[in-house]
């Protein structure tokens, strides 16, 4: 019996200390909310999305992203930090332009001074540090 409960135990510490971290960085967290109108049709880790207006919402410590479209289903992706809360940048979404093909890659939300890469194609990714494909910058409201 002891050495069942002491394996429970052990099991849970990991799933404890995640939900703890988790509580504790949202809760002393903002959150940036951005709305901005993207005039092509784009692509964001293998889901294709219309022109249209979209609401982003990235909480502030986390790597969560959600997008949701001005109609439709709100989606999460992750995403990983870029630069550092030193360098302020403006905000802005980058997409890669390869072909007739918009690939969101970069969100840069106000107030924030990071920001979030985005998971796109590792052969565009690999194309774009070389310098291969076009940036295209999309200047969002402060």
């Amino acid at each position: 019996m002891f050495n069942r409960t002491r394996r429970f135990v052990l099991a849970a510490l990991p799933l404890a200390a995640f939900v703890l971290m988790t509580a504790s960085g949202a809760a002393a967290s903002d959150t940036a909310i951005t709305r901005v109108t993207i005039p092509f049709a784009f692509e964001l880790n293998g889901q294709h999305f219309d022109a249209g207006r979209y609401t982003f919402e990235c909480r502030f410590g986390t790597d969560l992203i959600t997008l949701t479209p001005q109609e439709g289903a709100r989606r999460a992706f992750f995403g990983r930090p870029l630069g550092d809360r030193s360098s302020a940048r403006e905000p802005k979404l980058v997409f890669y332009k390869v072909d007739d093909n918009y690939y969101l890659a970069e969100l840069w939300l106000a107030g924030s001074g990071m920001g979030k890469g985005l998971p796109v194609k590792k052969g565009i990714e690999f194309t774009a540090k070389q310098g291969a494909v076009t940036r295209i910058e999309v200047a969002l409201n402060r």
